[in-house]
């Protein structure tokens, strides 16, 4: 869901890694500017193109469904689609703010001739209620296919992605409600994984953890010097050099868990960083937190 880029990476005696993959964000904005916005150049051509589609492959009627997105003044954002459909109704002359609706065009009713079919039809079919049946089917959105996001349907992987999405409390119904709707998670399951992620962020010893004003790297990518990659759950930046690492768990405790999390410090104290806290937390009926010396 999040798109990628490659970077390159300066040389570095001790870094044998010319090149490295990594999130389309902001960050890349200050990291490498030029680069951020030849991708941004880039999706908007793709967008143009998409939209040229769109518009083109119609034969006999085309509708579209768009905002009415205009600035403080009442003049169309041209940056944005909408804006160009609203120019465009202005150039030629069609442009009223009191309607919703516009029609242009030619009206005629195109009769396809009938031809004679061989498929078979089948004109009485019954359908047998789930209920009745025993069945129980979970209606995910087809969304989940077509993102590809069948690597997050178990209960772990849709936790953890949805707390990437999440710094403080008030991000808590916005990242539910977008899973929710997606198809990802149902209305039971949205209420259960509220108070699991409520019991983490409203706890006495990770509360601090989850404010506003910290500066904080949700699923982010960590590279060691020998290339290996790392991806802790949550880093929390207390100052430029001293940082907690959190780390979600929803299975049983296990060993290797803390072996991981040694590991994630190892790496960020290699990057001269100072490991305050490092935190492993276990979610299920409980909250459980264990602290990794």
């Amino acid at each position: 869901m999040n798109p990628k880029t490659w970077i390159n990476l300066k040389n570095d005696e001790n870094v044998d890694l010319k090149k490295s993959l990594i999130n389309v964000n902001q960050d890349l904005e200050k990291i490498d500017k030029d680069l951020y916005d030849n991708y941004k150049w880039k999706l908007e051509i793709d967008n143009i193109n998409l939209l040229y589609v769109v518009l083109t492959r119609a034969k006999e009627e085309l509708y579209i469904i768009s905002e009415k997105n205009l600035d403080s003044k009442g003049n169309e954002k041209i940056n944005y689609f909408s804006g160009i459909f609203i120019h465009y109704l202005k150039k030629i002359n069609m442009w009223e703010d009191t309607k919703s609706t516009f029609e242009f065009g030619l009206k005629e009713v195109i009769k396809n001739k009938k031809s004679s079919s061989n498929n078979i039809t089948q004109k009485l079919f019954e359908v047998n209620s789930r209920i009745k049946q025993n069945i129980i089917i979970k209606p995910k959105n087809i969304n989940s296919w077509i993102n590809d996001f069948s690597d997050a349907q178990d209960e772990g992987n849709i936790f953890h992605k949805i707390m990437e999405e999440i710094n403080s409390e008030k991000d808590v119904p916005i990242a539910l409600d977008k899973f929710y709707e997606l198809g990802f998670i149902e209305s039971d399951e949205k209420e259960d994984y509220e108070r699991k992620i409520f019991a983490i962020i409203n706890h006495p010893s990770l509360k601090k953890y989850y404010q506003d004003n910290l500066v904080y790297f949700n699923e982010r990518e960590i590279i060691s010097k020998k290339g290996n990659v790392v991806v802790p759950d949550r880093l929390v930046f207390l100052n430029k050099t001293d940082v907690v690492i959190i780390d979600y768990k929803t299975g049983k405790e296990n060993g290797f868990h803390k072996t991981q999390m040694k590991k994630y410090q190892a790496m960020l104290e290699e990057m001269n960083l100072k490991v305050e806290e490092n935190l492993l937390v276990y979610i299920d009926k409980k909250t459980i937190i264990n602290t990794i010396k």
